[in-house]
């Protein structure tokens, strides 16, 4: 790669650091300035002798007046300050020294342009040299900030393979043959046979915020302010102007704080090859959706060379593409109902998966009656383990229908894992576990959020009826 040092000596001569045409680019361009300062300074001088200030109105200098019943005072009118309380006025002895600073500025900008395409023939003739040298210098630098973001969340790079194909057990569970009976990979606490392994996986987002909050705090106390202070500060603030918050405003928060002050819970994803899917099941707000992105995240970090936020070693399937129906895509505009959407992306990811693709879902089979909506993710699941055209190389789906979840028992090719919920607190811990389907908890959540306690005790007694019956 040639340097082209005359290049970057004209450059450098030329322009300044901030990219501006320096005055001795050129004589041209250095009596072209020269003349435009004493312009300005004749004209300056000249205002000073008139009340009122010296200002700049369209690029002719004047004077600033307060506007009066009488109209503006003699002079050109340039404009009025907003609201109309102030004159922009031209007195008629600055016109010609007016006209004069305008024709300098006109010269003076021709001497830039003069200046500027001279450089710009000097790049053209070694425009393919310059552009590669540019490609590299942006290529260190992509890979310096992987470096430094790596070693900033403590990450670690992974090693990859081929996708894991389907296997004989699941082609014979597929048959009806009940699959042979195996420990869920992430309690084996064996290290090899992972297809995908990524133990203590942290939420790269939220680990994120964490260390942001952390260098915050720390740029704080340096400079001598007591974080305690700064606190009691704006929790007065918020409590004397905030409008008092709810009980879903306040978990937020406090979720919010939990993870600015700890950082997230780390997760273990690891899975072995003859796996092809993973239902995963537990209560609202208990971090399926984040285990989601978690995942999804890790693998299209991987695939961008960025360390992954895990403890090595790091293992992943070289996916050829990541796809995801995460969200609800409401929309009245486009006629399209919580469920239509659903169904609408899984079509679109159906549309470009094949067996080497890693396919992540939200709340399969939601949004329309409970028993067809399961009959719809079961069959989408069973499709996607299949792999080829429209298939997947690996899907990993939240629910929470149960009866996807004994898929497990059905065919090898499934695994359960579910979100741990605390119920002494009533409150998620986002722990993942493996092996076990999880409960919704969804009249613990809604006490914990703070919904009325009669209607949730007329739930409580509306389930146990219906689970007796």
């Amino acid at each position: 790669m040639q340097s082209h040092p005359q290049v970057v000596k004209a450059i450098s001569a030329c322009l300044s650091e901030d990219g501006e045409v320096q005055d001795s680019a050129s004589d041209e361009l250095r009596a072209a300035r020269g003349k435009l300062r004493g312009v300005e300074n004749r004209l300056k001088a000249l205002l000073k002798g008139h009340s009122g200030e010296v200002s700049e109105m369209s690029g002719r200098f004047c004077v600033v007046l307060p506007a009066s019943q009488q109209g503006p005072p003699k002079g050109i009118l340039l404009g009025t300050s907003p609201g109309g309380g102030a004159f922009y006025i031209e007195p008629p002895s600055a016109v010609a020294l007016n006209n004069e600073l305008a024709a300098a500025r006109g010269e003076a900008g021709a001497a830039e342009e003069n200046v500027l395409w001279q450089l710009t023939g000097q790049v053209i003739d070694n425009l393919e040299d310059i552009q590669r040298a540019l490609d590299n210098v942006v290529w260190l630098d992509v890979v310096a900030a992987r470096a430094r973001y790596g070693r900033w969340i403590g990450g670690s790079l992974p090693s990859f393979a081929p996708v894991p194909t389907a296997g004989k057990a699941s082609a014979k569970a597929r048959k009806g043959n009940k699959p042979p009976e195996r420990q869920p990979a992430a309690e084996t606490g064996e290290e090899e046979g992972f297809a995908i392994r990524l133990k203590q996986l942290r939420h790269p987002l939220l680990l994120g915020r964490h260390l942001q909050g952390k260098e915050k705090t720390a740029r704080e106390q340096r400079q001598g302010k007591s974080g305690a202070q700064l606190r009691r500060l704006s929790n007065r603030k918020q409590s004397t102007l905030a409008t008092p918050a709810n009980n879903s405003d306040r978990q937020e928060k406090k979720e919010d704080a939990a993870v600015l002050a700890n950082g997230p819970v780390a997760i273990d994803v690891c899975v072995r090859p003859e796996t092809r899917a993973v239902i995963i099941t537990g209560p609202n707000t208990g971090g399926k959706t984040a285990t989601l992105k978690a995942f999804g995240l890790a693998v299209l970090m991987g695939r961008a060379g960025v360390a992954i936020p895990a403890d090595p070693p790091v293992k992943l399937p070289a996916y050829s593409a990541v796809l995801a129906d995460i969200g609800d895509e409401q929309s009245l505009s486009a006629n399209l109902s919580t469920f239509s959407g659903h169904l609408k992306r899984i079509q679109a990811v159906r549309a470009a998966s094949d067996s080497r693709s890693l396919v992540l879902l939200d709340e399969v089979g939601t949004g329309t009656e409970p028993v067809e909506g399961s009959a719809l993710g079961v069959a989408l699941l069973e499709t996607l383990v299949k792999g080829g055209r429209g298939g997947a190389g690996f899907t990993m789906a939240t629910t929470h229908h149960s009866s996807l979840t004994s898929l497990k028992f059905e065919n090898s090719a499934f695994e359960n894992a579910s979100v741990e919920f605390d119920e002494q607190k009533l409150a998620p811990t986002y722990r993942l576990l493996w092996g076990v389907p999880g409960r919704s908890n969804a009249l613990n959540i809604a006490e914990g959020l703070g919904l009325d306690p009669t209607i949730i005790q007329a739930a409580r007694e509306s389930l146990g009826t219906n689970q007796v019956d």
